[in-house]
């Protein structure tokens, strides 16, 4: 939960995030393509070049209707099986 209060609460948004730790890295040609093919999420790579997967949901008062955060999630998945595949496409690719 983001943009809380001092308190901790009245939050405004939630991030949803996903770390995978690969052997073989990829390419900030591979985390640009991704990034330019799905607007809803942003790729990274951390300290140790391990692609780290984003995506921000803005809460609205007095709530977000169920089906709206149940697409959210369904869209989260969908990115986060779209860079499963990615990394084990770059995992099981010969060296170059």
């Amino acid at each position: 939960f983001n943009d809380c209060d001092d308190k901790g609460q009245g939050c405004r948004s939630i991030r949803m995030q996903v770390g995978l730790l690969t052997d073989r890295k990829l390419s900030l040609e591979q985390v640009n393509a991704f990034n330019n093919s799905w607007r809803f999420g942003t790729l990274s790579l951390d300290e140790d070049r391990d692609p780290l997967l984003n995506h921000d949901l803005w809460l609205v008062k007095p709530g977000v209707p169920v089906a709206v955060l149940a697409e959210n999630i369904r869209q989260f998945d969908a990115l986060v099986r779209e860079l499963r595949a990615l990394v084990a496409a770059r995992e099981a690719a010969p060296d170059s």
